[in-house]
C-alpha cells in the first residue's frame, strides 16, 4: 500500500519526493493547491508506505495511484531520486502525462554524490542513528533555512533505510529516456546545488529538445523546503507551457 494525500482542487499535479524523504517534502509546495490538484505519495520503501521497497514497480504504484483517484492526465514532478520515478511513468504512459518537471535531478552519466554504500552498511549494523548522522551532513542535504532544516531533519529523523536494502539497482535516467518523452520537459536546479547534480541538469536538458532549464538562485538541492517562493513560482511557470497533445 501506498500512503498519499490529496489537496486542491484543478489540474492534477503528482509529487515524487526523493531518496530517504517523504511526502513531506512539499509541505511547502501547498499554496499551489489553490490552483492544482495536489496528489503527494511516498514512495515504495519510504515513509507511511507498506509497499516493499521495488524500483522496478514503482511507476505502475503511480498510475496505480491516479486510477484510483480518477487522475485521467496529470503533471509530475520529481524530486532527485523521485526524477528517475516520474520519468519512467512520462514514457509508460505519455497519453496521461500532461508537463514532466525533473528536480535536482539524477544522470547516469554523471557520478552520483550519495554516500548509498556507507548508508546501507550502518542499516545492516543496525547503526541507524549514524547513518542518519552522516546523511544529515552529507552535502547534497544542506539547507541554509532553519525552516529547510528542522523539515529535512524531522524526515531524516524517521527514515529507517528499508528501501536500502533493494535488490534492484535504480531506475535508469539518461538521453534515451529523455529524448523519446511526448510531454513538455522542466529541469529544476538549485544554484547552489552539488556540482554533480548542476552537470545532471545540464545534460538533461541537453538530452530532450526544446526543454527548459529553470536554474532558482539562493536554492541547494532541497529548493523545495528552503527555497519555497522560486521553486514554486517555477512549478507554475513551467505548467502553463502548452501541455503534450
Amino acid at each position: 500500500m501506498l500512503a498519499a494525500e490529496r489537496i486542491g482542487a484543478g489540474p492534477a499535479l503528482v509529487l515524487l519526493h526523493g531518496f530517504t524523504l517523504d511526502r513531506r517534502t512539499w509541505t511547502r509546495q501547498r499554496p499551489l493547491a489553490r490552483w492544482l490538484t495536489l496528489v503527494a505519495p511516498d514512495r515504495r520503501g519510504n515513509g507511511q508506505s507498506t509497499a516493499p521497497p521495488d524500483p522496478p514497480e514503482e511507476p505502475a504504484d503511480i498510475l496505480a495511484l491516479a486510477d484510483a483517484l480518477g487522475l485521467e492526465r496529470f503533471a509530475l514532478l520529481g524530486h532527485s531520486q523521485g526524477a528517475r520515478v516520474a520519468a519512467h511513468v512520462a514514457r509508460a504512459a505519455p497519453g496521461r502525462v500532461s508537463h514532466l518537471l525533473l528536480a535536482g535531478a539524477p544522470h547516469d552519466a554523471v557520478a552520483e554524490d550519495l554516500p548509498r554504500a556507507a548508508m546501507a552498511a550502518r542499516v545492516r549494523a543496525g547503526r541507524l542513528d549514524e547513518m542518519r548522522a552522516l546523511w544529515r551532513a552529507a552535502p547534497i542535504m544542506a539547507a541554509r533555512t532553519r525552516a529547510g532544516r528542522a523539515l529535512r531533519d524531522r524526515m531524516i529523523a524517521d527514515y529507517a533505510g528499508r528501501d536500502l536494502s533493494a535488490l534492484h539497482p535504480p531506475l535508469a535516467l539518461d538521453d534515451g529516456l529523455l529524448a523519446g518523452l511526448a510531454a513538455p520537459v522542466t529541469i529544476l536546479v538549485g544554484a547552489d546545488d552539488t556540482a554533480p547534480r548542476r552537470a545532471a541538469a545540464q545534460r538533461l536538458a541537453a538530452a530532450r529538445p526544446g526543454a527548459r532549464l529553470i536554474v532558482l538562485h539562493g536554492a541547494g538541492h532541497l529548493a523545495p523546503l528552503e527555497a519555497p517562493r522560486a521553486f514554486n513560482a517555477a512549478v507554475r511557470e513551467a505548467l502553463a507551457d502548452r501541455p503534450a497533445a
